[in-house]
């Protein structure tokens, strides 16, 4: 039986790849509720989150940030380029060892807490940005809010992530997720938003 942890990583980067295989080509320049990217930086952002993500796995690098941005590839070369390192690096055996990170210690399961807020919450930016399906479906988006509820407070310790929005209760799992990473699923509801 595959892992679940892992059946959840790929299908992270299954709606991330999605969303970015879908930005249309003028979209570059738009504005994404993740204020300081436009779309274009987004994308490159993310792209550089997949690959550290990868290259922590497998031991590379124990400091994201050293990771650098793509550059020379489509963007969604570059995004499949970093998803299949994390899935080459990835494995049962690496989700339990801890990983000694210049931010701190942590198994590699509590790793992919971080990559899950990433990919979910910008993959989720971008597909807002550019007029795409957002909704990544209710397993991921419960994942997405299992991970807020794990490390949201360290993360708004640390200025890494806004206040959580307040949605109604029966909003959609996706909407209630991005609520809790601080996104307002309501202002960015219609293609043409700010």
């Amino acid at each position: 039986m595959d892992d679940p942890v892992l059946v959840t990583m790929g299908a992270g980067l299954a709606y991330g790849e999605r969303i970015v295989a879908g930005i249309p080509a003028g979209a570059r320049h738009r504005r994404t509720p993740c204020e300081e990217f436009d779309v274009e930086e987004l994308v490159g952002h993310l792209v550089q989150k997949v690959m550290a993500f990868g290259c922590i796995g497998d031991r590379e690098t124990t400091d994201p940030e050293q990771v650098p941005m793509p550059s020379g590839r489509r963007p969604v070369d570059s995004y499949r380029a970093a998803a299949d390192r994390v899935r080459a690096a990835w494995t049962p055996t690496s989700l339990r060892e801890t990983f000694h990170l210049a931010q701190g210690n942590l198994t590699g399961i509590g790793l992919t807490r971080f990559f899950l807020l990433e990919v979910l919450g910008h993959g989720w930016d971008l597909a807002v940005a550019t007029g795409q399906e957002a909704d990544a479906g209710p397993a991921l988006a419960c994942a997405g809010l299992g991970a807020t509820d794990a490390i949201g407070d360290v993360l708004r310790k640390a200025g890494a992530l806004a206040p959580p929005v307040i949605v109604p209760p029966t909003g959609s799992l996706m909407d209630r997720f991005v609520a809790a990473i601080g996104r307002d699923p309501d202002r960015w509801r219609e293609p043409d938003a700010p």
